[in-house]
């Protein structure tokens, strides 16, 4: 369930010539959150990377002034996704464990702050390199 207005549209993947593969988060209005569909796109991009020839590298980073928000909590609460195997805890697990095992090197480039389960995706690439001031925020749980 996207609320009305949700500016963004699912993770985008280029590679270039150098076999950098860059995968950006495209939600800037709202900090780059993820809903269900852009769970499925990034774990589509990884799926894609681990059979590639072409990709040596993997930069991840979100536009705007944020790396992500993490996920979209409402899509917890929509009744029709709340068991679905495409959304939620699982399917974010899932996409945090493709990323953490791809064969290939991963560095999550951090424009802005990490905020909450975000962490993980952060956490989950093989280095780190952060803005100035940005911050990683998880609550406790």
């Amino acid at each position: 369930m996207k609320p009305a207005g949700d500016a963004g549209a699912p993770p985008r993947m280029t590679v270039g010539a150098d076999g950098v593969a860059t995968i950006t988060l495209q939600r800037p209005r709202h900090l780059n959150r993820l809903h269900a569909e852009d769970l499925a796109a990034l774990q589509s991009h990884f799926e894609a990377l681990r059979g590639s020839a072409d990709a040596r590298a993997l930069v991840l980073t979100g536009e705007g002034r944020a790396f992500c928000a993490g996920y979209h909590l409402g899509e917890l609460g929509d009744p029709a996704r709340r068991d679905a195997d495409d959304a939620g805890p699982q399917a974010f697990e899932r996409t945090v464990d493709a990323l953490e095992s791809l064969p290939l090197p991963s560095v999550a480039r951090l424009n802005g702050s990490v905020y909450g389960g975000a962490t993980d995706l952060a956490l989950a690439c093989d280095f780190r390199v952060g803005v100035t001031g940005m911050e990683l925020r998880m609550p406790a749980a």
